[in-house]
Formats: C-alpha cells, structure tokens, sequence
C-alpha cells in the first residue's frame, strides 16, 4: 500500500519507526538509506540478519533498539557493532520518517511534537481499539487527519482489514 502510493517519490534516509525487521524495504521503494528503531530488543538482529546485504553495503540498512521518544528527528547519533565486536557511531539526518505503527505510541503528542515541521511523514493507524497493545487508536479517517496536521498531503486513505480499518496518511508536517 505505501508502495502504491510513493512509487514517484525518493525517500532519502528513512527513519522507519516501529520498524520491527525492517520489512519496508520489500516494496520495492527508493531510497538511499534505512534506520529501523524498534523498541522489541530481538527486532534488531533479525532484522540485521534478513537486511545482511544491504548492512554490509555501506550501512544501506541498519536496526537499532531503541524508543522512538528518545530519537533525535532532526539528525540522530547512533552506536552499532561492527562483525570484529567494536562500536561504531553513526548518524543519520532523515529525509522522511515512516511509522506504520502510530497505535502502538504512547503519548502520540509528544513524539509528533519532536517531528520537524517540513519532514515527510508516511504514518499508518487503525480502529482496532481491542486489539491488544492498541492505545493510539483512531475512529476514523478525518481522526487521525486532526491527530496528524500536514501542511501538504499527498495521500490520505482507508483500507478494510480482516479485523479494523487501517489509515494512511503520507505529507509533509
């Protein structure tokens, strides 16, 4: 779906918030590199270990451990491990932020408050208010358009799931 909807578009560096193992990067979208920040610590090896080939590509691709509160939007220093053991520290200033997962944020306002204003944003929902670990629900649409203000949209859209509907919006803050 979010393939759908950027396939016109470069991404840039990504910050792929609640990015889990990193399974983005199937769709087939451009973009020059991908932080994925999960706060699951087994997220992060898994994901190394499905994403080897682009890690070992000038670090196309990396995971970390880590809350989305504590991430710096504007340009974030980050330490991995190099296969010899050693830290590494990298940065990365993102060109857009992705989080499929706004219903797993606690205090939603928070973290849209450390967002840029100008970022690109791909931010999906749902109304599965049952769901367990479900607290950021929404009831519809225009509810998570309120939640989510862009200054431009380039998409906005429901999708019918088996159990809720899933929201999409991509713009700029």
């Amino acid at each position: 779906w979010i393939a759908e909807n950027v396939k016109d578009l470069d991404l840039g560096n990504i910050m792929l918030c609640g990015g889990w193992y990193g399974m983005l990067l199937f769709s087939h979208i451009k973009y020059k590199q991908c932080l994925s920040i999960d706060i699951d610590p087994s997220c992060e090896n898994i994901a190394k270990i499905i994403h080897k080939r682009l890690v070992m590509e000038g670090w196309k691709f990396q995971a970390i451990t880590d809350d989305i509160h504590n991430i710096n939007y504007d340009g974030h220093h980050y330490v991995v491990k190099r296969d010899n053991g050693t830290d590494c520290e990298l940065y990365m200033k993102p060109d857009s932020i992705v989080n499929t997962s706004c219903e797993h944020i606690e205090d939603f306002n928070k973290w849209w408050d450390k967002i840029p204003p100008g970022s690109l944003l791909i931010l999906q929902t749902n109304d599965g208010f049952d769901i367990p670990g479900h607290i950021n629900c929404v009831k519809d649409l225009e509810d998570f358009e309120k939640q989510t203000p862009f200054t431009t949209t380039i998409y906005s859209g429901a999708k019918q799931m088996p159990k809720f509907i899933r929201f999409m919006r991509i713009g700029f803050k």
